[in-house]
């Protein structure tokens, strides 16, 4: 992207500082299928590693610097004794109201969102701005946490001025990638067209139109489809009724849901579960297959951008000893 647009969006955004962490790995630790809760940044601060940003792998050493967004999965592992670093999650939001310029940036390039790492300039200097960051936030004063926040601006400017002096390779975010797993785990809440255009800070024309042109259909269906999917799977391995399994997808009205189903499955939930379950006792596997829509999803996602579909993660941070199952 442009670099005087990144500026331009940074200097217009309104930033809050959500949390500001100190972790030590050591010897036979890691940090595996962590969900980056907002847009934050790693530093290390001593030591050598791996890092997996949405299984985009970078090899990181001392005073390194890695930028990731909100529903990141985050995987640390050493290639040391010890690795220490900071986390510093932030939220962005845009004055109302926001003007068309603004709104074309984002869509076109959103720089909260994209992925990077580079090793600062002055990384001294860096580093003792985060150590003091890191012990200002845990004295939890309004004062503390308004300091705080002015160390993060000249943080912020110096990653800047970074970009205007070397070539830092900026990843993107996958959108449709983003949509699907937003999706995926929120399916149960009152899911809108403009609701996940807001919490993925894009406008509503750009999302539906790249969602649409990528996979053929629209946010909405597919909203739709995941709900009926995974009504299907509750039909065939629960006896939990239409009423339960409509409120477990968001559907107050178990009509609703069953009118739903016939248009989308061709049969009536209850006759789509005599029938499966009949069928099961022929398969080695009770295994119903996914709709139209899921297969070419997957298919988008196996050709065009090589990911690998890993089901639900954990959204919490867990360090695991030796071993993760």
């Amino acid at each position: 992207m442009n670099v005087d647009d990144h500026i331009y969006l940074w200097d217009h955004a309104a930033i809050k500082v959500l949390d500001v962490r100190h972790q030590v790995l050591r010897m036979g630790e890691t940090l595996q299928s962590y969900k980056m809760p907002s847009n934050g940044f790693i530093f290390v601060s001593r030591g050598r590693g791996q890092v997996q940003l949405n299984q985009i792998e970078y090899i990181i050493q001392q005073f390194q610097v890695i930028h990731g967004s909100k529903g990141t999965i985050l995987d640390i592992f050493l290639t040391e004794d010890e690795l220490e670093y900071y986390l510093i999650f932030y939220k962005v939001t845009m004055p109302i109201p926001t003007s068309q310029e603004i709104v074309k940036l984002m869509d076109r390039s959103n720089p909260f969102l994209l992925q990077y790492s580079y090793i600062p300039n002055y990384p001294i200097f860096i580093y003792h701005k985060l150590k003091l960051m890191e012990q200002e936030w845990r004295k939890a004063g309004g004062i503390n946490r308004f300091y705080v926040k002015s160390l993060f601006y000249q943080f912020v400017h110096n990653l800047l001025q970074q970009l205007h002096r070397q070539g830092i390779d900026l990843i993107k975010p996958d959108l449709v990638r983003q949509v699907m797993m937003y999706i995926q785990e929120n399916y149960a809440q009152n899911l809108t067209l403009e609701s996940i255009a807001t919490h993925l800070n894009y406008s509503v024309p750009h999302l539906s139109s790249i969602f649409k042109k990528k996979t053929g259909y629209s946010v909405i269906d597919y909203v739709i489809q995941t709900r009926l999917d995974i009504a299907a799977n509750l039909l065939v391995e629960t006896d939990a009724t239409l009423k339960e399994i409509a409120e477990n997808v968001s559907y107050r009205d178990p009509y609703y849901l069953s009118r739903l189903f016939k248009k989308y499955k061709g049969v009536s939930p209850l006759r789509f579960r005599k029938q499966e379950r009949k069928d099961a006792i022929h398969r080695p596997k009770n295994i119903i297959e996914s709709s139209i829509v899921w297969r070419q999803i997957w298919l988008y996602i196996d050709s065009d951008n090589h990911y690998r579909y890993k089901g639900e993660e954990d959204i919490h941070m867990h360090i695991c000893i030796n071993f993760c199952g």
